[in-house]
């Protein structure tokens, strides 16, 4: 047989069964690849609750509202900012205002997002979600970078805490594709 070594995806064991990582069959894959997720969510989860506490941006000026700002803060003023511009209406919104818009978005959609894990079958929901996260944390760079902050660490583990909720995800969207892409090796 195989050396059980080396990859060997899509190896079919003695009895025909498709295996398809290292001996692997299919549902011992998903449920290791489940309780990673799980793993990374939750500890993505307390980086990202415990980045509200920590000082999160700076203007490096002096002066009323000046010196560092807690991820909270910054939570609280990009949703204000976010709902107060779709609340009055979108008219005479100039796309400069765009990223402020999204940038508020970022915590509301990680917390849709973490509900919809409970459920596995809403796997496109999470990627559609996922898309949308990464898009508004962009977003999130864009007013940092137009407002002059100076991020902090705050920012950096609040970054770091979504992108491992959003790691499991992102790996299934490529296993599957790479599953699906890749033809089964002959011996």
């Amino acid at each position: 047989g195989p050396d059980r070594g080396a990859c060997c995806a899509g190896d079919a064991d003695s009895r025909g069964a498709k295996r398809t990582v290292c001996g692997a069959g299919p549902r011992v894959i998903f449920r290791a690849h489940r309780r990673a997720g799980f793993y990374f969510r939750l500890v993505g989860s307390c980086v990202f609750l415990a980045a509200f506490f920590l000082p999160a941006i700076t203007t490096g000026e002096t002066g009323p509202f000046s010196g560092p700002q807690p991820g909270f803060v910054c939570a609280f003023v990009a949703i204000l900012f976010s709902v107060s511009h779709l609340h009055g209406g979108m008219e005479g919104v100039g796309p400069e205002v765009f990223p402020f818009i999204l940038s508020g978005w970022v915590n509301p959609l990680v917390l849709i997002y973490l509900v919809f894990c409970i459920w596995p079958r809403f796997v496109w929901v999470r990627r559609c979600l996922t898309v949308a996260i990464l898009l508004c944390i962009g977003a999130t760079w864009l007013v940092i970078e137009k407002g002059r902050f100076i991020p902090l660490i705050g920012h950096y583990l609040w970054i770091a805490g979504i992108l491992a909720m959003l790691a499991p995800e992102v790996a299934a969207f490529f296993i599957e594709s790479e599953a699906v892409e890749s033809p089964p090796l002959d011996d």
